[in-house]
């Protein structure tokens, strides 16, 4: 569904296809560690716009299509539990492979790699791509009641796109994010451990979860930012 219509739209409009989708250039090593130290210190503040996402309710002549939307979410997230709920590592391979690493190859391709690059050329600015792409990136998901938690993830896939002109550096922060939550719906449906650590500063109430996590994660983003501004510094 992304990967074929990257790579089409690539090689229909692009000679130099590599180049065009930026990965034939690696980000800075030093970038990898922070990822990951990144994804899980972000996790209260995404959690955290996830419960306010959704508590928005739509005005009262919308109740219907509301409740329509919220049976869909419904059925989606349990439709994906009953599939990250396998009993063997074998199943936890499988799911990694099929839910972490290919949409993560798949979806950057697609909006990164492809897309914010076409906005970027439309609109001469790298930020209206940037957050563009990543409305679109969250709305073509089709759950309203996770859409800022995605923006907000896509938002940051998109810079760091940017920064490091490779795709690789996003390609690897959305597989680590889709790892962790296939990682933590296997440990939990298999009772390996109590509580879902992923849910923390999931209440709306507990906004200083929020506010600790975007400081330290500012602080993070802003090393990927310099260590990316060296290696071109020093191209």
């Amino acid at each position: 569904m992304f990967i074929v219509p990257a790579l089409l739209f690539t090689f229909l409009t692009v000679s130099n296809r590599l180049t065009f989708l930026r990965l034939n250039t690696l980000p800075n090593l030093g970038s990898f560690p922070l990822i990951v130290l990144l994804v899980l210190i972000l996790l209260p503040f995404i959690n955290w716009t996830g419960a306010i996402n959704e508590s928005m309710h739509l005005p009262d002549i919308l109740i219907p299509l509301e409740e329509a939307l919220r049976n869909m979410e419904k059925s989606a997230n349990e439709m994906i539990i009953a599939i990250l709920g396998g009993e063997g590592v074998s199943d936890l391979l499988v799911n990694i492979f099929l839910i972490a690493l290919v949409p993560a190859i798949g979806e950057e391709l697609f909006f990164r790699g492809s897309m914010q690059n076409v906005f970027s050329k439309w609109f001469k600015n790298k930020h209206w791509a940037i957050w563009l792409t990543a409305f679109i990136f969250s709305a073509w998901h089709f759950q309203f009641f996770s859409f800022l938690p995605r923006f907000f993830l896509g938002a940051l896939l998109g810079y760091l796109f940017f920064w490091s002109k490779s795709l690789w550096l996003p390609i690897a922060a959305h597989f680590l994010n889709n790892f962790m939550g296939v990682l933590f719906v296997f440990l939990t449906e298999n009772k390996i451990i109590e509580s879902e650590i992923d849910k923390i500063g999931e209440d709306v109430n507990f906004g200083q979860y929020a506010i600790i996590s975007i400081l330290f994660s500012a602080i993070i983003i802003y090393g990927i930012y310099q260590l990316e501004k060296q290696k071109k510094s020093a191209q």
